[in-house]
């Protein structure tokens, strides 16, 4: 049973990992465009405030990248424990 409950858990982290990075990703495109508008010159009033969003999204979805990581280690863990 507690082999199970860690599988979960790392089936659970895993996803989790996945999606965050995949947000992480859009984000860190969207900060690069941004940013390469800008120093091309074809920026308009909503750059600046777009890479700030874009900052503040890669961040959280990197704190959120953090938890699932350690969801999966408890998993592995328990995982190793139960069997």
């Amino acid at each position: 049973m507690l082999s199970l409950i860690g599988f979960l858990l790392i089936l659970m982290g895993s996803v989790n990992m996945a999606w965050f990075l995949f947000w992480a990703l859009l984000a860190w495109s969207g900060t690069a465009g941004a940013q390469l508008s800008k120093k091309v010159g074809t920026d308009n009033a909503d750059t600046d405030k777009n890479i700030k969003l874009g900052k503040q999204i890669k961040e959280e979805a990197f704190r959120k990248f953090t938890i699932s990581a350690a969801l999966v280690i408890g998993g592995l863990i328990l995982s190793h424990f139960g069997s």
